[in-house]
């Protein structure tokens, strides 16, 4: 088996589904159905053409058509009511919806329902119209390659001889039971805190059991979302349409598997734009109840779990077949392949990586620097648990909270957030999971209320100490932060808020 030749093959079976991909186009116009249908061809694709529901509905169930255009309005039924029954068979359908008549509504439930886009009828401006067109045609291609090629993979696993099929089908099993983490890790967010209220929404996501991270800046998300393993950014603008359509497309080009939420104020044109640029939703505003999102939200990271997970599926049967038949793995192979399912190269699902020696050796030694320091310490962090054994040191008193807090190591472009252990004017705990380093330089954003006001404060720290089995109280997972050179304003409202709440709970 030669690799470059088997590439060329697909490259070539690519280049014929471009070129011949199939459209069922519904529109009962004769004038719309020629204009339509030959914008359709210009695209490079074949077009099949119905003029009733019940028609287009026998077309869609031969499996044949990836991609249907639909009006929204039919003499039997509304267009939108058609494009739920046609998904309720074909799951996988991509749609675009035509219309005369715009309006928020309209395009707020073709968002609901992950239409691909919307396009004016009759058309006026045929270049734009095209280009949109040929970027949902694309997005079929990739996904009708995407099935080709893990229909050719199988087949080349199967013909395999029994020991070398046994030990590929193993060897698979193995690699794919690491994709498990990340399946846990599938509601992975991150809020682009550019307002108070965004601030809000990051609570509200986090509380819903969503993994949440926050940063002030977009140009951060971006780095941060470009590691892989961010599935859904929010974002807010105010921008004019065509400021909308080139943040998101900018955040498209950096990171392409990212699905966005667009905040924009309730106009008709803002909508538009974000769903010509491919966010996969829109919000006329930020909501103040996650009751009415959390149906949507979950349906946009649903089906990015199974984009990703069938890109992984797909590059772990090549690895392997290519293994088996012992031709080493490059680079250029690989980017390759993986142009072939239009996924940009390195834009895989991660899987949990373990230390090296040498890694282990570090930790090891910082971990026994910073428990030499907290034995030397005159005064105690404020926040460390005492444990069954030894004594209790801690010199500040302590308050048991259960609120959201942002932390993440300094300089690091986006805070994770986790709820709070407890607090006090030297340091706090931080209930999580997602372990620090002892050592690790921290930042630190937390609200405490008293008095009816809410206190928004910011400190640096550093990670003292680590409890991953949460065994030392009754708290949970998590570390314990000791502040770093707090000011004294901090110090002094912690001081007071503490001493005013616990005064307050003791009668």
């Amino acid at each position: 088996m030669d690799p470059g030749k088997l590439i060329k093959g697909w490259s070539i079976h690519r280049q014929q589904i471009e070129s011949s991909l199939r459209v069922l186009l519904v529109e009962v116009n004769r004038q719309h159905r020629s204009e339509l249908q030959r914008l359709l061809n210009r695209c490079g694709c074949e077009v099949a053409t119905a003029v009733s529901a019940e028609a287009s509905l026998e077309l869609v169930l031969t499996g044949q058509f990836p991609l249907v255009i639909v009006p929204s309005v039919l003499v039997e039924m509304d267009g939108l009511a058609l494009v739920d029954q046609m998904r309720r068979q074909v799951a996988d359908l991509e749609v675009i919806l035509t219309t005369r008549d715009f309006s928020l509504d309209l395009v707020q439930r073709a968002f609901d329902l992950q239409i691909r886009d919307i396009i004016r009828k009759p058309l006026v401006d045929e270049q734009a119209i095209e280009e949109q067109v040929r970027s949902v045609v694309q997005h079929c291609v990739n996904g009708q390659m995407r099935l080709f090629l893990l229909s050719r993979l199988r087949r080349m696993v199967s013909e395999l001889a029994s020991d070398e099929r046994k030990e590929a089908v193993n060897n698979l099993d193995a690699r794919l039971e690491d994709y498990k983490g990340w399946l846990g890790r599938c509601d992975r967010i991150i809020v682009v805190e550019e307002a108070e209220e965004l601030r809000h929404l990051s609570d509200h996501l986090f509380e819903s059991h969503f993994q949440t991270e926050a940063t002030s800046e977009l140009e951060n998300a971006i780095r941060r979302a470009g590691k892989g393993d961010i599935n859904l950014l929010f974002m807010q603008s105010e921008q004019a349409p065509l400021g909308i359509q080139r943040t998101i497309g900018m955040l498209k080009e950096h990171v392409p598997q990212l699905d966005v939420v667009f905040i924009a104020p309730p106009q008709l044109q803002s909508a538009l734009a974000a769903l010509h640029a491919g966010a996969s939703l829109y919000l006329p505003r930020i909501p103040e109840s996650l009751d009415l999102i959390l149906p949507r939200l979950r349906r946009v990271l649903a089906r990015h779990r199974e984009r990703r997970l069938m890109d992984n599926l797909l590059l772990e049967l090549f690895r392997e077949l290519m293994r088996l038949h012992g031709h080493p793995l490059d680079h250029k192979l690989m980017e390759r392949f993986s142009w072939l399912m239009g996924v940009m190269p390195g834009r895989i699902i991660a899987t949990e990586e373990s230390l090296d020696e040498e890694e282990l050796q570090q930790a090891s030694e910082l971990l026994d620097e910073m428990l030499t320091d907290i034995v030397d310490l005159p005064e105690d962090d404020g926040a460390r648990p005492s444990g069954k054994s030894g004594r209790e040191r801690r010199v500040f008193p302590r308050l048991e909270e259960n609120r959201v807090v942002r932390f993440s190591p300094r300089t690091a472009p986006s805070k994770m957030l986790a709820y709070m252990g407890n607090v006090s004017e030297g340091g706090l705990y931080i209930r999580t999971n997602k372990l620090l380093k002892p050592g690790t330089p921290t930042e630190v954003d937390l609200s405490l209320p008293s008095d009816g006001a809410l206190h928004e404060l910011a400190c640096e720290g550093q990670v003292m100490w680590i409890d991953p089995e949460g065994q030392r109280g009754d708290q949970g997972p998590g570390f314990g932060i000791k502040f770093k050179l707090p000011s004294e304003d901090m110090t002094g409202l912690l001081r007071q808020i503490i001493a005013s709440r616990m005064d307050s709970e003791e009668e």
